[in-house]
């Protein structure tokens, strides 16, 4: 199984996400594992599930993967305005990752909620990518 490939195919979205002036201007950063001295709002690339399928053109990796969006703004706007952005950026988007050849790339599902501190929005989007080997 390939999952070692998450680590390039993070990097890939990383890159993607960070690349993009809009989103930048509006969030202090994006990362793997926020650090406690993070600026509100943020993006964090989140869980992950990995499976490979043997198909007749060989074997495709199959990630589902999260992209958390936390803010603190009041109200839902500031966080879905964020995913907004990052769904025009990703959803049948491009991205390159070594050694892969990107199939495709969808949004799944998204959600917010305000977290139990009463003053924090997350924001959780689900996205499936499809590689397969070059």
């Amino acid at each position: 199984m390939s999952n070692l490939n998450y680590y390039n195919l993070q990097k890939a979205v990383y890159e993607k996400l960070t690349g993009n002036s809009q989103l930048m201007a509006i969030i202090s950063g994006v990362f793997d594992y926020p650090p406690q001295s993070a600026v509100f709002p943020f993006v964090n690339i989140g869980n992950a599930t990995i499976s490979e399928v043997l198909n007749l053109s060989g074997y495709i990796t199959e990630y589902q993967f999260d992209i958390n969006i936390f803010a603190r703004e009041a109200g839902h706007k500031q966080t879905a305005d964020i995913m907004e952005i990052i769904y025009g950026l990703l959803h049948n988007g491009t991205i390159s990752v070594s050694g892969k050849t990107l199939v495709v790339m969808r949004f799944e599902s998204s959600s917010i909620q305000l977290e139990n501190d009463g003053w924090t929005y997350q924001g959780i989007m689900r996205l499936r990518v499809i590689l397969q080997n070059s």
